[in-house]
């Protein structure tokens, strides 16, 4: 005979006191995969947090080199300011200065030097024109009297007894001398085939 409806479901409900452990047992099984979730949660905000933070420290240690960097680009540059060098727009001033210099200066120079160089011809044929009063009717000159001193000049005899000439002829650079060839005569009378004031 068959159970009323009621019946049936009382018989087949558990226990209020079974419900309660069946729950308390659903409870334990889910703490676990909560404590994971929420350790997870945890584990991932603090790595944001340190990550934010040692990203912050990166940052601000950049910040910091750049900082350094600029300070000793900027003191260099001052430094050679300060040393006192040239530029390379001094440096051709300078230069500039200089060939201008050279170029009125050079001439000036080589006219001062020529000038020196024939008082050597001076002092040869005044020591020729000794050496010619105390011979008898040279023709020639010694070896020693033919070339002054410092090799300047070249000394030649044009001779008539008893009249005489002596020629300093200019060798190497004295050549652009303007003086040209120098001139004693016998009876003392001095010249240059190039120009006037040169003895």
């Amino acid at each position: 005979m068959d159970e009323p409806t009621g019946a049936l479901q009382r018989r087949l409900a558990p226990p209020p006191g079974r419900q309660r452990g069946a729950a308390l047992w659903l409870v334990l099984g889910l703490l676990p995969w909560l404590a994971a979730v929420a350790l997870a949660g945890l584990t991932a905000q603090w790595h944001q947090t340190l990550g934010w933070q040692a990203w912050r420290a990166q940052a601000l240690a950049q910040h910091q080199a750049d900082n350094r960097r600029a300070q000793a680009q900027r003191a260099q540059r001052q430094a050679r300011a300060n040393a006192g060098g040239f530029t390379l727009l001094e440096l051709l001033l300078v230069l500039a200065l200089v060939a201008a210099l050279s170029g009125m200066l050079w001439p000036a120079g080589q006219r001062w030097l020529q000038q020196a160089r024939r008082a050597d011809g001076h002092a040869a044929l005044l020591l020729a024109a000794q050496w010619l009063g105390q011979a008898s009717a040279p023709r020639t000159l010694p070896p020693p009297l033919q070339t002054s001193a410092q090799g300047h000049y070249r000394i030649e005899l044009r001779a008539a007894p008893p009249q005489w000439q002596l020629h300093a002829h200019p060798t190497g650079s004295q050549r652009s001398d303007r003086c040209a060839t120098l001139t004693l005569g016998y009876d003392g009378q001095r010249q240059a085939t190039g120009s006037t004031h040169c003895w």
